[in-house]
């Protein structure tokens, strides 16, 4: 094997072993290591800026949960109700970008099929990918293509 292949190999290892840190630190089931390895490799293996990528999206989520009575698919109907009380009317710019990007989601959400407690990580990882869908669609198709974070030993 070349320098770079090692080099390679080491670096992979290293990021499926932080990215099993990170499930670990955030007590997350085994199912969501593709979503903490997409994360973690955006983060350029840095586990503490991978870590404040997960708090946001889990921020949001929440907060979104919160604002819209924990009901995410009501979400466009919630936001646009002329109901709302005062703490919805106070929905910063941000907010509502968070609200967008919330709605992209839900979509890749129903598209790999996951479940709602991978919303933080999907928000995370759209986030990084700019809102757009195909990118954070194909790091996640990356991310669960790499069966080598299948081997790693708990």
């Amino acid at each position: 094997m070349g320098h770079s292949s090692t080099s390679l190999i080491h670096l992979s290892t290293e990021l499926l072993e932080d990215s099993l840190r990170l499930l670990e630190r955030f007590k997350y089931p085994w199912e969501m290591m593709p979503l903490m390895y997409v994360i973690l490799k955006d983060a350029r293996g840095d586990l503490e800026e991978a870590s404040k990528r997960i708090d946001e999206g889990r921020r949001v989520v929440n907060e979104y949960s919160r604002i819209h009575n924990s009901n995410l698919y009501d979400g466009v109907e919630l936001r646009n109700s002329t109901r709302m009380d005062d703490k919805k009317l106070i929905l910063t710019q941000n907010a509502h970008q968070s609200t967008d990007l919330l709605e992209d989601c839900r979509k890749l959400q129903e598209r790999f099929k996951y479940a709602w407690d991978m919303m933080p990580l999907i928000y995370a990882i759209l986030k990084d990918a700019r809102a757009d869908l195909e990118e954070a669609s194909r790091r996640i198709d990356e991310g669960q293509c790499n069966n080598c974070y299948r081997h790693v030993p708990i």
